[in-house]
């Protein structure tokens, strides 16, 4: 079975190569296990992927996600963090790709996380 979803790109879309993240932002849930990450990129003439990695203060990587080519220029989502979290400045590093050209655009972001309640 094969899925189609129909893609109209805006007139203002970019093309693979010229595509850029242009904000990321982290915000930890109360509990500071889980992180609301929320991502804008340019509009694109074609779906886009991204990587997303969270490495803690040691620079050990506590999560990732990938997303195969998104339908959105916005992106929310959760992310859980592996194991105890400790207190301090962690870093969300992501990069947007393409399969046929590799890495267009990189960008992090470091947050903060405090002792648990």
């Amino acid at each position: 079975m094969t899925f189609s979803f129909p893609f109209e790109p805006p007139e203002n879309a970019l093309e693979p190569a010229e595509m850029r993240l242009l904000d990321a932002r982290v915000e930890p849930w109360p509990d500071q296990r889980r992180v609301r990450i929320l991502i804008t990129i340019t509009p694109f003439t074609r779906r886009p992927n991204l990587y997303a990695e969270i490495r803690d203060p040691q620079g050990a990587s506590v999560c990732s996600a990938h997303v195969i080519e998104t339908m959105e220029e916005r992106l929310v989502f959760t992310l859980h963090l592996r194991g105890e979290p400790t207190p301090g400045v962690y870093t969300l590093d992501l990069r947007l790709f393409y399969d046929d050209l590799g890495e267009v655009d990189q960008r992090q972001a470091d947050f903060q996380l405090d002792a648990a309640n």
